[in-house]
């Protein structure tokens, strides 16, 4: 983030440039500035910075949102294990068959 504030800053001297030399332009980048601008305070909200200032609906949309991330990441969680777990079953299903096919190869050895 710092390093795009600093590479922000670095281009306003061109923006300005661009903004003299065409109006449409400095329109959008006008708009562009803002959308900035906008998603640096969403952010640092997402990020429990600045959360002072934030109203009591904003703040409970906020809660919302953390916590049908975290209903979605358990969900993600659950998925991987129960993926992992039914991957250690057929592990364990080759193996005692292996373990059953070594144990056939043994006993004739020994007759």
């Amino acid at each position: 983030m710092k390093n795009y504030r600093e590479h922000v800053m670095a281009n306003r001297s061109f923006n300005d440039e661009i903004q003299q030399e065409n109006p449409h332009m400095q329109h959008n980048v006008t708009l562009i500035q803002k959308k900035i601008e906008q998603l640096e305070v969403s952010t640092r909200k997402l990020l429990g910075q600045s959360l002072g200032s934030c109203a009591l609906d904003e703040s409970l949309k906020l809660e919302n949102k953390v916590e049908s991330s975290l209903t979605t990441l358990r969900e993600r969680k659950m998925h991987l294990f129960m993926e992992h777990i039914q991957e250690l079953k057929e592990k364990e299903r080759l193996l005692m068959k292996d373990n059953a096919r070594l144990w056939q190869h043994y006993a004739t050895l020994c007759k």
